[in-house]
């Protein structure tokens, strides 16, 4: 009967307790006599006498070779080898964690001025250059303002990194629910300057006449999206706090479909106020994807003053 040879990697020796298993250890047993004490002894208990004519001779030769192997001993040569493996492995799947991470983002950040993009794009290919004239500080107010305001997601990252941190995850889902309501907030407040206030007024001086009239008229109707967008952001920041890039991502491209179709429709008919319009749109549809995945994924929590709930 042919017996293969890796079955008799892992030795199996009966002692008074239950079976264990001892591996072959090359080159531990340097005296020739107890060298074969050792391979008479492993053969006898893993292959009886009598079942030793089953034993194929390559197999029993095998046992033997491995067991006369000269030792192998470490040096500090090769510690400091095998620390500089592992160094470069490390450094590898850290790079390649951080290009996983870090591309992507670059669609997320590039999100609001690829609307500004496209809007030009549509208002110089379908409408008049004096409504791309117009478009140019009313595209510069609103990102200017909207970048003012991003402070809002980098607090909220931190706080949700810092309670992650600690394992408090309740924590993190709080300062998410907060980041979002100072969201609402900041951007409610720069939606009233710009356009109850009409506070956007002195920064378009450089424009004059009907260029002036066209560019706050952009600027009132954008603003509108300031408040989704913000919290968009804010809950963005939350999920990026917690590695997951996919939602932000998702988010982006969504805004940014959203944002081609409806200047595709509305621009040729309403000009500037309809490309205003789409990026608002197109800002409110990537809140609606980000708060989907936020609430489904349990990133956020709202609690009342007072109020227990359960880790």
């Amino acid at each position: 009967m042919f017996v293969p040879n890796f079955l008799l990697a892992p030795l199996v020796v009966r002692h008074a307790g239950p079976l264990r298993a001892v591996e072959v250890l090359p080159g531990s047993y340097t005296d020739e006599r107890i060298r074969q004490d050792w391979e008479e002894n492993v053969l006898e208990r893993v292959v009886p006498q009598e079942s030793r004519s089953m034993l194929n001779a390559t197999a029993t030769l095998a046992v033997r070779s491995e067991l006369s192997k000269p030792p192998k001993f470490y040096t500090e040569e090769d510690d400091k080898e095998l620390d500089e493996k592992i160094g470069r492995e490390k450094e590898s799947t850290m790079a390649r964690e951080l290009t996983s991470f870090t591309l992507p983002l670059l669609l997320v950040w590039l999100s609001s001025p690829l609307l500004s993009l496209a809007d030009s794009a549509f208002v110089g290919g379908m409408r008049t250059t004096a409504e791309l004239a117009a478009l140019g500080p009313g595209c510069s107010l609103c990102d200017s303002a909207y970048l003012m305001a991003y402070f809002v997601s980098v607090v909220t990252t931190s706080a949700v990194a810092s309670a992650r941190a600690r394992g408090d995850e309740r924590g993190a889902r709080a300062a998410t629910a907060a980041g979002a309501l100072a969201a609402v907030a900041v951007g409610g407040l720069l939606t009233t300057l710009l356009s109850a206030l009409n506070a956007g007024a002195p920064l378009l001086a450089s424009a004059s006449g009907t260029l002036a009239g066209d560019a706050a008229s952009y600027v009132r109707h954008r603003c509108l999206g300031f408040a989704p967008a913000l919290v968009s952001s804010a809950l963005q920041a939350a999920s990026l706090a917690r590695r997951d890039v996919r939602p932000a991502i998702v988010a982006a491209v969504a805004s940014s479909v959203v944002n081609l179709v409806g200047d595709f429709l509305l621009v040729p008919r309403f000009g500037l106020v309809g490309a205003a319009d789409a990026t608002a749109l197109a800002q409110l549809a990537g809140l609606v994807v980000v708060w989907r995945a936020a609430t489904k994924k349990r990133y956020l929590e709202f609690q009342r003053h007072g109020a227990r709930t359960k880790k």
